[in-house]
């Protein structure tokens, strides 16, 4: 369980983390999803790509919480953060674990977490996205960690966001942006009736 949830968190703290960077930074009022994204509520289906590993997924965020499922190598994952409390759904076994930040089964996971507040915008123009089997030049906006480096690339087709690449020396990862917008599907931030609750 903890390396699903380690797994899922770290996806959706680069998510989430590089969704508010660029909402951060001064340039982009001309773009739509800039206001989406100031309004804490919106919905993106994508898939993660790292090392050449593809892993789809669909994150829900109003508010503080957030819904996110992902298809990986180890399950398909689904965490809903609601009021504080973490579920942990699994459609195999058909249970629902909920975790609190005090629970023994999460401690040790890594701290996903890096301040998005030191991010400055280093560069922009167009460019193809590495990893792509694609020779488009993408228009984009580039960030840089003031500490640690780390740059985050947005890349946009037809001034809508496409892509979000991250490199942080080690590796680049990339997420493909397939649907961004502010309407969340009903099946959100439900919990199943019929799943027992351990």
């Amino acid at each position: 369980m903890k390396k699903k949830i380690a797994a899922a968190l770290i996806i959706v703290a680069i998510v989430i983390g590089a969704l508010y960077i660029f909402n951060n930074n001064q340039v982009n009022n001309m773009y739509d999803f800039i206001k989406l994204l100031q309004s804490g509520h919106y919905y993106l289906d994508g898939t993660y790509s790292v090392i050449g590993i593809d892993t789809p997924i669909k994150l829900a965020v109003d508010g503080d919480d957030f819904d996110v499922e992902i298809d990986s190598l180890i399950g398909n994952t689904r965490i809903i953060l609601d009021d504080g409390k973490g579920y942990l759904i699994n459609d195999d076994n058909l249970t629902i674990s909920v975790v609190t930040p005090e629970d023994e089964s999460i401690k040790g996971l890594p701290d996903v977490m890096i301040d998005y507040n030191s991010f400055a915008k280093t560069g922009e123009g167009k460019n193809t996205i590495p990893g792509l089997n694609d020779e488009t030049l993408y228009k984009y906006y580039e960030y840089t960690h003031t500490e640690s480096n780390m740059m985050m690339r947005y890349y946009f087709k037809d001034r809508i966001l496409y892509c979000i690449h991250t490199d942080n020396g080690l590796f680049g990862s990339l997420i493909i942006i397939n649907e961004l917008s502010k309407n969340i599907p009903n099946d959100r931030f439900k919990l199943p009736g019929n799943y027992e609750r351990i």
